[in-house]
C-alpha cells in the first residue's frame, strides 16, 4: 500500500502534467520546427546531389551505376536496330548479327555483375 505522502505528490504531479497547456504546446511547435529542419536538411541534399550528378546524371544515374545504364541502352539499342535491319525489303543480316552480338554481350555484362553483387 501507498503512503499518503506518496499518493499526494502522484496527485500533484498529475494535476501540473494536465495542467500546463503552454509546455504541451512548446513541445509540439518543437517538434514541428525539428520537422521543418529536416526538410530543408534534406532539400538542400537533394540539390547538392542533383548538382553533383549534372543533367544527364539525373537520368542515367550516380558514378555506380553508369555501366549498368550504359549496358541498357546498348541492349534497347540492339533490339532496335535488330528489327529495323531485319524488316527493310533488303534485310542485311551480318549488320543484324553484329548489333546482336552488342546486345547479347551487354546483357552478359548485366547478368554478371548481378552474380558478383
Amino acid at each position: 500500500m501507498e503512503s499518503p505522502d506518496v499518493k499526494k505528490i502522484k496527485a500533484s504531479l498529475k494535476d501540473v502534467a494536465d495542467s500546463d497547456k503552454e509546455l504541451d504546446e512548446t513541445f509540439h511547435e518543437s517538434e514541428k520546427y525539428k520537422l521543418e529542419l529536416q526538410k530543408i536538411n534534406n532539400k538542400h541534399e537533394l540539390d547538392l546531389k542533383k548538382a553533383e550528378n549534372g543533367i544527364l546524371g539525373q537520368f542515367i544515374g550516380s558514378q555506380s551505376n553508369v555501366a549498368s545504364m550504359g549496358a541498357i541502352i546498348c541492349i534497347i539499342a540492339a533490339i532496335i536496330g535488330f528489327f529495323w535491319f531485319n524488316l527493310k525489303d533488303n534485310p542485311d543480316s551480318q549488320n543484324a548479327e553484329r548489333i546482336l552480338a552488342i546486345g547479347l554481350s551487354a546483357l552478359t555484362y548485366l547478368f554478371g555483375k548481378s552474380q558478383s553483387d
